[in-house]
C-alpha cells in the first residue's frame, strides 16, 4: 500500500429488500508513488462483472483474479501507471443475515413484516461490501450513493448532498465526502425509517423503524 497515496473511493450501491441481493460500482482513485504494475484489493463474497482502468485519457488493459480463500481481488494493469489513475469495477452482493458487512435487520410495522438493511464493517468486514483496501492503517476519502425506492430513505456517514428522482420511481442518494478515514467507519442504510433531529447539533439525529 505504501505505493498509493491519495487514494478515494467513490461507492454506488443498489440495495434491493425484496430479495437480499445488491450491485454496486466503485470507482477507485489513487496516486503512485512507484511504477505499479498490479493493485490487490480485499474482497469477500462479492461476484465481479468487470473493471475498467484509465490514466487520463489512456484506457489500460486489466486482467482481473479474485482469490475468494483469500479474500484478494487483483487487477493487472497494462502498462504499469506512474500517474493518478481510476480504477471502475462493477459487482453484486448478498444482504446477509449474519450481523457483518451489508445485512439485514427484520421488524414489523402495520402488523406486517419488513426490513432494513445497514453495515457493519469493525474491523475488516467492508470488504463484504466493496473492494477495497480493508485495513484500519489504510485510510482514505469516500463518496457514497445509493438508489433506492422512493419510499426508503438512505442515510450514510455525512449529510445529503443531493437527492435526485431517476425515471423509473426510484430515488439516488448522494452524500457528501467523508473525512479520511478507515474503511471499517464507513457506513450506509436503507429502510423505513422515523427521525428525531438534535435541536441543538444538526449533525446529530436518532433513527428507527417506524412506531419506534
Amino acid at each position: 500500500m505504501t505505493e498509493l497515496t491519495d487514494i478515494h473511493y467513490a461507492l454506488h450501491i443498489e440495495p434491493d429488500l425484496a430479495t437480499f441481493a445488491f450491485t454496486g460500482r466503485l470507482e477507485l482513485t489513487a496516486t503512485p508513488t512507484v511504477a505499479v504494475e498490479r493493485v490487490r484489493l480485499n474482497a469477500l463474497e462479492l461476484a465481479f462483472a468487470g473493471c475498467t482502468a484509465r490514466q487520463g485519457d489512456v484506457v489500460l488493459e486489466t486482467d482481473m483474479a479474485f482469490d475468494a480463500a483469500r479474500e484478494t481481488l487483483t487487477i493487472a494493469l497494462a502498462p504499469a501507471v506512474e500517474r493518478p489513475f481510476v480504477l471502475t469495477i462493477d459487482y453484486r452482493g448478498t444482504i446477509n443475515d449474519r450481523m457483518a458487512g451489508f445485512y439485514r435487520s427484520g421488524y414489523r410495522w402495520e402488523d406486517q413484516p419488513h426490513f432494513m438493511a445497514v453495515t457493519q464493517f469493525q474491523e475488516s468486514d467492508a470488504r463484504r461490501a466493496f473492494p477495497c483496501f480493508d485495513h484500519p492503517a489504510h485510510k482514505a476519502t469516500f463518496d457514497i450513493a445509493m438508489t433506492v425506492d422512493a419510499a426508503l430513505t438512505a442515510v450514510s456517514n455525512q449529510s445529503v448532498r443531493e437527492e435526485a428522482v431517476l425515471a423509473d420511481g426510484r430515488k439516488r442518494v448522494s452524500f457528501e465526502r467523508t473525512p479520511r478515514m478507515s474503511t471499517y467507519l464507513v457506513f450506509f442504510g436503507v429502510g423505513r425509517f422515523e427521525a428525531i433531529q438534535d435541536r441543538e447539533d444538526p449533525r446529530v439525529r436518532l433513527l428507527a423503524p417506524p412506531g419506534h
